[in-house]
Formats: C-alpha cells, structure tokens, sequence
C-alpha cells in the first residue's frame, strides 16, 4: 500500500487498528473503548524525518510494540491535568505512545484541534463515550491500546493512578504475531515534486495466533500519525 503526501512533518507512526476476539468487560475498572464492537489498537513504529537521509525503513515486531495511550483533552480543561499527571505516573517505565486528541468542534479557547482526530475519535470511541459520559467526546477520556476506556476523572478502584497501571498491565489483546515495516523516501522522482515523500508500509508477516476459524474474522487497517 503507498501513498504521496506533502512532506511536512518530522515523525509519525502507525498504528493499525486490530480485529480482536477477547472480550476484558469484565473488568471493573474501565469500560470497554468500542462499544458493541471487538477490535483495537497496535503499532506504534516510528521514524523521525528530521535528518537528511532520502530514505527510512523500521521494522518492529509485535512483541516490542510500545503500549498506545490515547487521550481526548482540551488546553482549558483542568481535570485532565490531574488526570494526565496520574497516567504518566502510571506509565512509569513502560514502553508507552501517547497521544493527544485536542477538542476542536466548535472549540474557540484550545488551538490544538483537528477536524481529522475529531473524526477518529469519534468513529472509533463515540459510541462507547455516549454510553458512558453522554457524548461523543469529553475531555478528559483517555483510551489504552485502542480497547480500555478511562472516561472522566473518577476512578473505579481506589484510585486514578491504580486504574492506568491495572488496564495497562494488560497490554493489547489482538491475537496476533510477526511485525510490521514501514518507509518513507523523500523527494521520490514518481511524485515530480521535490517536496513530497512515499510513504509505504507492510503488515504481511502478521498472522493469526488462533484456530482456523477465527482467521477470516481478523483484519487490520492501518492509521498515519504525524506528530
């Protein structure tokens, strides 16, 4: 799969969302992230184009996938600080993504926002923060490996910070195995622009660690971040 777009940025990752068959409802401490459905999130390969080289390639295998945090926040919402200062804590020295969905619909006071993470959030979490908090998106909701929802600033246990580091614990439930690669190269003569790059990545080697049956119910589809 390939795509040409402006180079822009200085890093990104990719982080395919996974078809999944575990269900983890019955934990109590958070709520499950996509309402109605069984699927996540995996990845989070790296490459900084911040150095002349023309071209980047990474490969990471699954087992060394960094943890993916996903919070919904806003630059005037006071409870996310406290919530975020607890998920850090909890985060420690785990290998953890963390990424930061800013309000942006109808926002006048945070500058952050997007139209493209509102949409993605809201397709992926939307339905699952209506049925917890009332809608769509709230800050602050922070979401752990694309399948654990933390809505709010009020823990299930005792406290915030034993929430983050149970539902991290867990880690991603997809059942898979393999690895994924991913490349860029700059200034590609196909584009005959000399300021686009080719991004183009692979999840081939990733299989099923299931039965037969389960194969054909197992799909991934793949997400650019530029940060």
């Amino acid at each position: 799969m390939r795509v040409i777009i402006p180079f822009l940025v200085v890093a990104f990752i990719l982080t395919p969302a996974i078809s999944i068959a575990t269900d983890s409802s019955n934990i109590e401490t958070w709520e499950n992230a996509r309402y109605n459905q069984n699927s996540g999130t995996l990845g989070g390969i790296s490459i900084s184009l911040s150095n002349d080289s023309s071209v980047h390639h990474s490969t990471m295998n699954i087992e060394d996938f960094p943890t993916i945090i996903e919070t919904y926040t806003a630059t005037w919402c006071e409870n996310c600080v406290m919530v975020e200062q607890k998920r850090n804590e909890a985060i420690g020295n785990n290998n953890a993504t963390v990424i930061h969905y800013h309000r942006h619909y109808y926002e006048t006071q945070d500058p952050f926002g997007d139209n493209s993470t509102e949409d993605r959030w809201e397709l992926n979490y939307g339905a699952s923060s209506i049925n917890s908090l009332g809608a769509s998106r709230l800050a602050p909701t922070t979401v752990i490996d694309g399948e654990r929802m933390h809505p709010g600033h009020r823990p299930k246990s005792n406290n915030l910070e034993n929430d983050f580091i149970t539902s991290i614990s867990v880690g991603s439930t997809a059942p898979l195995y393999g690895n994924i690669s991913l490349s860029v190269t700059k200034n590609d003569s196909i584009t005959q622009d000399p300021k686009s790059s080719i991004f183009s990545w692979s999840t081939s080697t990733l299989m099923p660690i299931c039965a037969d049956d389960c194969r054909k119910s197992v799909s991934t589809s793949a997400w650019l971040l530029f940060v």
